[in-house]
């Protein structure tokens, strides 16, 4: 195109090679290292910028979506380990403090017979 050589063809290799590798790294790479970063799911991480994007209305609720939904998954883990320890079950003992602490979804194990029931 602006180039001896050049042309449309090259301009469109390059464009589709751009495209490949943002896609890539935006949607592979970057949800990847994240949440090996913060202890959530690649996939998790994507939901939450679509969810926090639109809820702030844009560039902010993106910006802010992996811290706000990483407080969120621990405040609702420690919640949900204090309802239980207070319901009078054994489950396993509280926060450690270690960051490198995994989130789940799923109770804490407990053998109280009101939670399996």
């Amino acid at each position: 195109m602006f180039q001896p050589g050049g042309g449309w063809s090259l301009f469109g290799l390059v464009l589709l090679v751009k495209v490949i590798v943002q896609t890539i790294e935006s949607w592979m790479l970057t949800p990847k290292i994240m949440g090996d970063r913060t202890g959530l799911h690649p996939v998790a991480i994507i939901v939450a910028i679509f969810f926090w994007g639109t809820a702030f209305g844009g560039v902010l609720g993106m910006l802010l979506a992996i811290p706000l939904t990483a407080f969120v998954v621990d405040r609702v883990g420690a919640w949900r380990t204090k309802v239980f320890l207070t319901a009078g079950c054994t489950g396993r003992p509280g926060r450690s403090g270690s960051s490198s602490r995994k989130f789940s979804f799923r109770p804490p194990r407990s053998s109280c017979s009101r939670i399996h029931a």
